[in-house]
């Protein structure tokens, strides 16, 4: 067994101030870096808002109106039954659901770029607004008469006939 006095006595270098420094920026750096791109993964770079709101042509409107239509006709199928289906007392309050779950998707779409086909498209939804509070006090009624009914599906039928003429594919709903 060696004893400590038989040991070398040389001194090991320790690293200068700079090399200290040096290594702990860099150590710095890469967290920092990797702790944004991290963020940036997870929430996905944050373009996707101004991506939903920023203008349109009428191709992608109508495009995005045609999904919002078979989304609602997916999720209110009485809707895509005809007017016999919307003119029935017993289905006005799943009507009105469906109603309003359409227009809440098409009045969520983003702007178009072309003020004249933006004035078109506002010429539809603007009709939506009266039809959304036909069926609204429809379904609040305790009693509905068979005109109210057939005034409110054909105001539904002239909204989505609205759409289609834009360009959506939205003629399921009719």
């Amino acid at each position: 067994m060696k004893l400590l006095e038989e040991l070398p006595s040389t001194s090991t270098p320790r690293p200068s101030g700079k090399r200290v420094l040096a290594t702990m920026t860099i150590t710095f750096l890469v967290v920092v870096a990797a702790s944004v791109a991290g963020y940036i993964l997870v929430t996905g770079g944050g373009d996707d808002e101004q991506a939903e709101t920023a203008p349109v042509q009428l191709s992608a409107w109508a495009e995005q109106a045609s999904s919002t239509c078979h989304a609602v006709a997916e999720e209110h199928p009485l809707l895509s039954q005809g007017a016999s289906a919307r003119e029935d007392p017993d289905n006005v309050a799943t009507v009105d659901a469906g109603v309003q779950s359409l227009l809440a998707g098409i009045d969520g779409l983003p702007p178009l770029l072309d003020e004249d086909e933006g004035d078109q498209v506002d010429e539809v939804l603007s009709s939506g607004a009266s039809l959304g509070d036909t069926w609204r006090e429809l379904a609040a009624a305790d009693e509905v008469s068979g005109e109210q009914l057939a005034s409110a599906s054909e105001l539904t039928t002239a909204y989505v006939s609205g759409l289609v003429e834009l360009g959506a594919d939205c003629a399921v709903l009719d």
